[in-house]
């Protein structure tokens, strides 16, 4: 006979855990239903009505013994886990750099209809302050006439303009490097990875010792509308309310609304190889490098304790990676690797280039 051990924990309220021999489960609810979640995965519900011994009791998800479907999904193991977040950037080396960063702050709060309307009625609010009660209507009436006639054109009273001066040479040497960009960015599948974490159980998940927190990635053809310029430029959407822009000196990372600038000279990029397992049909422009199962075993021969086990293909991808000691860190992931070797490789050479100038 095997030795049991078991033991609950009342926490009030109805919430109860439970530790076991295999694990750790919770619950619940009250006289008449409870719900329980067992260590195994399985979710069991039960309903009685009191004083009469009558109950029913329904269990769903989660391990029974038996083989298991390729399609539950189970909770992933995950060991260290590395975050690929960009720091904002508050320390500029030069004040006028600094006096820059603040204009477009400042315009960037503005031009939004929140950031205006609350300075706009918070002036209010301060003028009414010295105005006599018998002339306040008309007070906000007249500020109510300005702030229509001024809201439709708040865009253009809050603008940056960014001009370069640029000679032949340096306009081509612009044209050349967005040609880069635009070139890598025409891949099939374009993500930002936001964090990478080992993962412990790769026997489960086809075999792969790291899964990745994504974000697609979208281009952005033109400048926030507050910041204008007389140069070509390019951007990218890299997250929720997260974009980058790429201008002939500098690229600007607006993160939620707070605006931050790394200069184009300090700037790293790498490349590695990045193996991906597609779960769905692979884009038509990467290379698949061999073929795996969604279940498999160390010998990488298929798990037979799952139903429904399917083969999965694993891709070449690439991942390219911009890094500046300001806080700059952002990863991207591309399907087809050999664009994104090549985009670095022409990263390198146009330092290389600047460094013999």
């Amino acid at each position: 006979m095997g030795l049991r051990i078991r033991k609950s924990y009342n926490l009030g309220g109805g919430f109860r855990i439970n530790v076991s021999g295999s694990g750790v489960g919770y619950s619940w609810g009250g006289k008449g239903y409870r719900v329980t979640h067992m260590a195994n995965g399985r979710t069991r519900r039960t309903a009685t009505i009191p004083g009469t011994g009558i109950s029913y009791v329904s269990e769903s998800g989660g391990s029974s013994g038996h083989a298991q479907s390729a399609q539950q999904p189970q909770e992933m193991a995950l060991g260290q886990t590395e975050q690929h977040e960009s720091a904002d950037r508050t320390d500029y080396a030069g004040c006028e750099y600094a006096d820059l960063m603040k204009q477009l702050q400042r315009a960037a709060t503005f031009s939004g209809w929140r950031g205006f309307l609350i300075g706009f009625f918070g002036l209010c609010l301060i003028a009414t302050l010295f105005v006599s009660v018998h002339a306040i209507y008309q007070f906000l009436t007249g500020l109510a006439a300005v702030f229509l006639c001024v809201y439709p054109f708040r865009r253009h009273l809050f603008t940056v303009r960014l001009d370069y001066d640029l000679d032949e040479s340096s306009k081509e040497v612009n044209n050349w490097w967005l040609d880069q960009w635009e070139g890598v960015l025409r891949c099939k599948v374009v993500r930002r990875i936001t964090q990478e974490s080992d993962l412990a159980n790769g026997k489960v998940y086809g075999g792969a010792g790291t899964v990745i927190g994504s974000t697609p990635v979208k281009v952005l053809r033109k400048l926030p509308p507050y910041i204008k310029t007389n140069a070509r430029t390019l951007g990218i959407q890299i997250g929720k309310k997260q974009s980058l822009y790429f201008l002939p000196d500098k690229y600007i990372l607006i993160n939620k609304g707070r605006i931050s600038a790394f200069d184009t000279n300090s700037i790293r990029f790498s490349y590695k190889d990045s193996p991906y397992i597609c779960y769905d049909t692979p884009p038509a422009d990467t290379e698949v490098l061999r073929m795996t199962w969604e279940k498999v075993n160390a010998d990488g021969s298929p798990d037979k304790r799952f139903a429904g086990n399917r083969q999965l293909p694993i891709c070449k991808y690439g991942e390219v990676a911009l890094t500046d000691p300001a806080g700059l860190d952002v990863v991207l992931q591309f399907s087809n690797a050999s664009k994104a070797a090549g985009f670095v490789d022409a990263q390198n050479q146009l330092e290389a280039s600047k460094s013999h100038c």
